[in-house]
């Protein structure tokens, strides 16, 4: 693959082998080093004597006398500990005020459009936890995005999701807008959510009387799915990609994941002409 290529030219004299996990040598190494994702890149010692080490030592992790590689290329593959999701689904780890989960949204639903709403899209907002206070990376305004989007959703709604889509634009277009500071867009955020006939007192009295609860679930999944970085993407519960794809390269991922579904079926139409020969 193109990382073990790149290994080769960065170290140059290093051996590559090639383990499938479901070997008993594979299924060894997966539980010594606790590795839930596919493909993974593990060095043994002997990478310490090789020139480049004290350069490349940032990316590398020590795994119980190995050295596991970690760094963003490593980061996306296959989950393979994981059980597929029983519908078609696609969950997206962001941050309500991160430009660049804001664009690779716009992308993920110009792409689901595709599919006629037949994969589900599920939201997950990363916040953390200091002193028993919860935080967003962008502050407390972005904590109260979440909710008003989660609360949403919680409120049944079958229009959550394009309140949701409504949102993230009007969020990107203040961020367009130099002359409008993006936080300003947040008290307007009954023109997307009313204007998809989510109830806004429903949405309201979530936010008050649950926002502890909704944030803590929010932290304790990216916890238990490792997520570090957004945008993270999980489809199917079995493949996951961090960062921006483009419409194409999200197309093909959601295909080789979900080969079946309509939006990835190529009809080609043959038509039969008729002649004669005299």
């Amino acid at each position: 693959g193109s990382v073990a290529n790149a290994l080769k030219r960065i170290f140059v004299n290093v051996n590559v082998t090639i383990v499938d996990v479901n070997t008993s040598q594979g299924s060894q190494l997966a539980e010594l080093h606790n590795l839930s994702l596919l493909p993974a890149y593990l060095f043994d010692s002997s990478v310490v004597q090789n020139s480049v080490f004290q350069t490349f030592a940032g990316n590398l992790k020590q795994s119980n006398g190995k050295y596991l590689l970690n760094t963003l290329d490593s980061t996306s593959g296959y989950l393979f500990r994981n059980l597929p999701s029983q519908e078609p689904e696609l969950v997206q780890f962001v941050t309500t005020y991160d430009v660049n989960s804001l664009l690779f949204q716009n992308t993920t639903f110009n792409v689901l459009a595709k599919f006629n709403n037949s994969i589900n899209y599920a939201p997950r907002y990363v916040v953390t936890r200091e002193n028993n206070t919860i935080k967003s990376i962008n502050g407390y305004i972005e904590l109260v995005e979440a909710l008003v989007q989660l609360c949403s959703i919680e409120s049944g709604s079958t229009n959550a999701v394009n309140a949701i889509k409504c949102r993230s634009r009007e969020i990107l277009q203040c961020y367009n807008e130099s002359q409008i500071a993006p936080g300003f867009c947040a008290q307007f955020w009954k023109v997307c959510v009313g204007g998809w006939d989510v109830n806004e007192t429903f949405v309201e009295q979530c936010i008050k009387q649950r926002n502890n609860t909704i944030l803590l679930g929010q932290l304790q999944f990216a916890v238990d799915n490792q997520i570090n970085l957004v945008p993270t993407t999980i489809i199917g519960n079995q493949y996951r990609f961090v960062g921006q794809l483009s419409e194409f390269e999200l197309l093909s991922t959601i295909c080789a994941v979900y080969p079946g579904l309509s939006g990835c079926v190529i009809s080609v139409g043959v038509r039969s002409t008729n002649s004669t020969v005299s």
